[in-house]
């Protein structure tokens, strides 16, 4: 029990001194945009980028900086009922029986934002890209033959 909890305490510690290696542009940014953010995660993506996970609003954020502070793209969890109208339309169309496990908008600078769409059948899972007028963009499927 004792190792358990030295081993939760290192690494509590470890992801608040990795965060400090954020730069400082990086950090005022995330602050500054984001000020009511809770259960804050940094990661070193490489070439100086970091990514800052966190809950904010009842929803988890995903948001991803270069070095000088520029935010470079942002995902949010988001419901259903924040789904356009015109994707919930072609999934129920198209993808019969498949449920929706996950969706999040992502934006990106200087792009247009977009939609990740995870579905569930059986053992099927698949990831579509949608803009908001349902177009699909890109298409992952992992499990059992495609329909």
């Amino acid at each position: 029990m004792n190792r358990l909890l030295l081993t939760c305490w290192l690494v509590l510690l470890c992801g608040s001194i990795y965060a400090q290696n954020a730069p400082q542009a990086v950090q005022t940014v995330f602050q500054n945009t984001y000020p009511y953010a809770t259960d804050i995660e940094w990661e070193d993506e490489g070439n100086g980028k970091w990514e800052v996970e966190f809950r904010r609003g009842g929803k988890e954020w995903e948001v991803e900086f270069a070095p000088n502070g520029e935010i470079l793209e942002k995902e949010v969890e988001i419901s259903r009922k924040d789904l356009p109208n015109a994707i919930f339309k072609r999934i129920k169309r198209e993808y019969k029986g498949y449920k929706i496990d996950e969706i999040k908008y992502v934006e990106a600078a200087n792009e247009n934002g977009v939609y990740e769409v995870e579905l569930e059948k059986e053992k099927k899972e698949i990831e579509l890209v949608l803009d908001k007028d349902g177009n699909i963009l890109t298409k992952e499927v992992e499990g059992e033959d495609e329909d």
